[in-house]
C-alpha cells in the first residue's frame, strides 16, 4: 500500500480503507440532507414559521463551509485520520444536542455543531489518495466522491421514512449511531498518519483562519437571506460586501504569510484554475435543480406541475435512482484512471444537458420523470466525482486536503446562489392565486440551469489530459511562500 506521507501503515487492504472512508462520508452526507423532510413537522411542534425553522439547515451549511476550508489544511498539517475522528465525534454530539433539546434554539445549536461534519469530505478524499496503491488513486477518490452524492439522496429517503414512521427525533438518533459507527470504523481501519507535512515549530495561521471564517460566514449568510430580505436589501448587500472585503484582506494576508492557511498562489495553476471554474459551473447547474424537482414530485396534481407524490415516495425515487447511478461507479473509476478527470466532466455535462431536455419534455408523467431522475443522478454522479479527481491531478498529495477544502467552500457558496436564483426565477411565473410555479416558470428555470452546462462542457475540452502522478513531479508551481523565497 502506498502512502506518500512517508508513514508505514498497518497491513490493511485498500478496499477496507475505502470502506471506512465511504462510511465516514456517508455519515456527513446524511447529516447534510436529513432535516429537509422534517421541517414541516418542526414548524408544527415548535409553532414556528419557515424562516425560523430554516435555520436548522442554514446553521449546518454555514459551519460546514467554514470548517471545510480550515480543516482541510489542518488535516494536511497534523493528521487527516485524527481530524476525521474528532469531527465525527463532534457531529455525534451535535445530533444528541438536537435530540434532547426541548426548543427550536437547542435544535439549531445542535445542527450548528453537526455542521463540522461538512469538513469530512476534503479529509477523506485526501486520505483516499494518500493511502492508495499505485494506479488506484483515481478509483479511490471517485468512490468517495460518488458516495457523497448517493448518500445524500438515500439519506433523504431514510429520513423521510423515519419521520413518517416515528418522528423527526428519530433522524437524530440515526445520525448519532451512524456517526459513532463511522468513528469506530475509521479509527480501526484507516492507517495512522501522525503528521503529514508539519515542520518543526510550524504554527497554525490563526489570523488567516479567523479572517476566512468570518468572510465566508458573512457571504453565505447574505446569500441565504436574499430570498427573504430581497437581493437589493441593504442587509444582504452589506453582508456580502463586508464578506468580500474581508476575503480580499484574507488573500492579502495569506500572500505575505510564511505558513498560510491556504496557499492562494496554487490557484493560479492552469489546470486547477479551470477546475475551480468547472466547480462554479457544476454547482450552478445541479444546485438549481433541487427546488423544481421537489415541486414536480410533491406538488398537487391539480397544478400544472405536480405528480402528487408523498415525501416518502419522492425520497424513494431520489434514493433509488441515486443507487442505480452508483452501480456505474466501476465504469467511472476505469474512465478516470485511463482518461483522467476531464472525461467524467465531459460525460457529466452531456448527461446534464440531456437530463434538462428530458425534464421539459417528460415532467408530466411518472414513468417519464423516473427516467429524468435516473439521468439526473448519473449526471450528478459524474460531474461531482470529476472535481476531486481534477484537484488531485493539479496539486501534490501534501496539499490535497487544503485545496479540496477550498473547493468545497466554493461549491457550497455557488450552490446557495443557484438555489436562491432558482427560487426567484420560479416566482416570476406562477399559477393565478397561488405561489406554485407554472410551466413557463419551470421552463425559465431549466433554461437558467442549462446555461451552466455550456461552460462545463467547454472546460472539459480546455483541460489537458493528466494523471494524478504528474502532480507529484518536481517543477509543479505549487510552492509555499517560504519555498518561493528560496
Amino acid at each position: 500500500m502506498h502512502s506518500s506521507s512517508g508513514t508505514t501503515p498497518r497491513t490493511i487492504g485498500y478496499g477496507w480503507i475505502l470502506f471506512a472512508l465511504v462510511l465516514a462520508e456517508s455519515a456527513s452526507a446524511f447529516e447534510s440532507a436529513m432535516v429537509f423532510v422534517a421541517i414541516p413537522h418542526m414548524m408544527t411542534d415548535f409553532q414556528a414559521d419557515v424562516a425560523a425553522v430554516g435555520w436548522v439547515v442554514t446553521a449546518f451549511y454555514l459551519i460546514a463551509a467554514i470548517t471545510a476550508g480550515i480543516c482541510g489544511r489542518l488535516g494536511d498539517l497534523f493528521g487527516r485520520k485524527r481530524l476525521v475522528v474528532v469531527l465525527l465525534l463532534f457531529s455525534a454530539v451535535g445530533s444528541l444536542v438536537s435530540l434532547i433539546g426541548d426548543n427550536l434554539t437547542m435544535v439549531i445549536i445542535g445542527r450548528g455543531i453537526q455542521g463540522v461534519a461538512g469538513a469530512v469530505m476534503p479529509l477523506v478524499v485526501a486520505l483516499a489518495r494518500q493511502t492508495a496503491p499505485p494506479g488506484r488513486a483515481n478509483s479511490g477518490i471517485g468512490a468517495v466522491a460518488a458516495t457523497a452524492v448517493v448518500a445524500g439522496s438515500v439519506g433523504y429517503f431514510v429520513a423521510g421514512f423515519l419521520v413518517d414512521a416515528i418522528s423527526w427525533h428519530a433522524i437524530f438518533v440515526f445520525s448519532t449511531v451512524l456517526a459513532f459507527a463511522a468513528t469506530a470504523v475509521v479509527a480501526f481501519l484507516v492507517p495512522k498518519d501522525e503528521r503529514v507535512q508539519a515542520q518543526e515549530g510550524e504554527r497554525i495561521d490563526w489570523l488567516g483562519a479567523g479572517l476566512f471564517a468570518v468572510s465566508v460566514g458573512l457571504i453565505l449568510y447574505g446569500i441565504t437571506s436574499a430570498n427573504s430580505w430581497g437581493w437589493t436589501s441593504s442587509g444582504v448587500l452589506g453582508l456580502i460586501a463586508a464578506g468580500l472585503v474581508l476575503l480580499a484582506v484574507f488573500i492579502a494576508v495569506e500572500l505575505r504569510t510564511e505558513t498560510p492557511l491556504i496557499q492562494v498562489r496554487v490557484f493560479t495553476q492552469r489546470h486547477l484554475a479551470l477546475t475551480l471554474f468547472a466547480t462554479i459551473a457544476i454547482a450552478g447547474c445541479m444546485g438549481g435543480l433541487g427546488t423544481i424537482t421537489s415541486i414536480v414530485m410533491q406538488g398537487p396534481t391539480s397544478m400544472p406541475l405536480g405528480l402528487g407524490l408523498s415525501a416518502t415516495v419522492a425520497g424513494a425515487i431520489s434514493g433509488g435512482s441515486a443507487l442505480l447511478a452508483y452501480l456505474t461507479s466501476p465504469i467511472l473509476g476505469r474512465m478516470s484512471s485511463r482518461f483522467g478527470g476531464r472525461s467524467l466532466l465531459l460525460c457529466g455535462s452531456i448527461m446534464a444537458f440531456a437530463n434538462l431536455t428530458a425534464f421539459v419534455l417528460l415532467h408530466d408523467s411518472l414513468p417519464g420523470f423516473l427516467f429524468v431522475q435516473i439521468l439526473s443522478s448519473l449526471a450528478t454522479l459524474y460531474l461531482y466525482s470529476s472535481l476531486p479527481i481534477l484537484v488531485a491531478e493539479s496539486v501534490p498529495e501534501k496539499r490535497m486536503g487544503e485545496v479540496t477544502g477550498a473547493q468545497v467552500v466554493l461549491r457550497t457558496a455557488m450552490t446557495s446562489v443557484a438555489s436562491a436564483v432558482t427560487s426567484a426565477v420560479l416566482a416570476t411565473s406562477t399559477v393565478a392565486g397561488t405561489t406554485m410555479p407554472d410551466v413557463t416558470g419551470m421552463q425559465r428555470n431549466i433554461l437558467a440551469v442549462a446555461i451552466w452546462t455550456v461552460p462545463a462542457f467547454l472546460i472539459a475540452f480546455l483541460l489537458r489530459r493528466r494523471q494524478i502522478e504528474e502532480a507529484e513531479r518536481p517543477g509543479e508551481p505549487v510552492r509555499t511562500t517560504a519555498e518561493a523565497a528560496t
